[in-house]
């Protein structure tokens, strides 16, 4: 699911994560930078805990991309969306969804 408003902070994309590289996640083929997000929650709709670092670390780690099993984490980003080929958010908050 995407939602977008291009250049504002209201882009929402909720879908697997395909591949992921340091604090990039890519999704539906949207590279997704969570390095700069402000809010981290779990699968439990609970807030991860620590430092905004540590909560970048911890959100990281329970991430799993995309392999032939299992399907990926379904993650939901909101942030600021820009346009290109295909596109890139630069994510304020993360939220790994449950399945």
């Amino acid at each position: 699911e995407i939602k977008d408003n291009v250049g504002s902070s209201g882009a929402i994309l909720q879908a697997r994560v395909s591949a992921e590289s340091g604090n990039v996640l890519t999704m539906l083929g949207i590279s997704v930078d969570v390095g700069g997000a402000n809010y981290f929650e779990q699968a439990n709709e609970q807030p991860f805990t620590g430092t905004l670092a540590q909560q970048l670390a911890a959100f990281l780690n329970a991430v799993t991309p995309a392999s032939a099993t299992p399907p990926g984490t379904l993650v939901k980003v909101k942030g600021a969306f820009t346009a290109g080929t295909p596109g890139s958010i630069a994510a304020t908050e993360a939220e790994i969804q449950d399945d």
